[in-house]
């Protein structure tokens, strides 16, 4: 009776020390790597979104102070035909007086933005005293790169959105201000290469029929 419990204990601590055989861990191993390539997928996508959403956010960003500046800039713009203060400009560019920074009270500067096609980029133009000679400039800055497309629009009085404005003595618009400028632009889209990211603002001006 001794001899047979003692073979029974022997073969259940055999049969405990067996262990795994080859098959049942290949299935384990393979259960293993399906599930670690499936984190790993979910991991991987999760963080291209977050760094795609993150750059469209710095994109925005940037736009956002690009066209704070402008506006600040642009709806201060003054206009005197007395003083022969005109503004003018085309797609590309705007130019215009606006109030002193630095200046003594009454003093005007000369402002401008010109978008250059060929390097993409978006230059910013000040005078501190007016010269009345935009060809002349104390510096000038950069303010955007890597532009595929820019385009300002000048609101008239009809509302119609013009290509270009020119209040000088002589021009188009002779005397007049226009009562709204659109400023557009485009930048490329790194994750669809195939498509333009556009960004656009409205510069309200103060109601004009002629200046003084």
């Amino acid at each position: 009776m001794i001899n047979f419990m003692c073979r029974i204990h022997k073969k259940e601590k055999r049969d405990f020390l067996k262990g795994f055989t080859l098959v049942e861990i290949l299935i384990a191993v393979s259960i293993l790597l399906i599930v670690t390539g499936m984190v790993s997928t979910i991991f991987i996508s999760t963080l291209n979104y977050w760094k795609r959403g993150y750059a469209l956010s710095r994109r925005q960003q940037s736009a956002r102070l690009v066209f704070s500046r402008m506006t600040e800039n642009i709806s201060s713009l003054f206009l005197s035909s007395s003083r022969n203060i005109y503004c003018f400009g085309s797609k590309d560019k705007f130019y215009f007086m606006s109030a002193s920074v630095k200046g003594t009270e009454g003093d005007l500067a000369e402002m401008g933005y010109e978008f250059n096609q060929a390097d993409g980029k978006l230059f910013f133009y000040y005078q501190e005293k007016s010269d009345y000679d935009f060809s002349t400039y104390d510096y000038k800055d950069i303010i955007a790169v890597d532009i595929l497309e820019l385009n300002f629009s000048y609101l008239d009085s009809s509302g119609n959105w013009l290509d270009s404005w020119d209040s000088r003595v002589g021009g188009q618009e002779q005397g007049l201000s226009p009562q709204a400028i659109k400023v557009y632009f485009s930048v490329e889209n790194p994750d669809f290469p195939d498509k333009k990211e556009a960004f656009e603002t409205v510069v309200e001006l103060p109601i004009r029929t002629k200046y003084r």
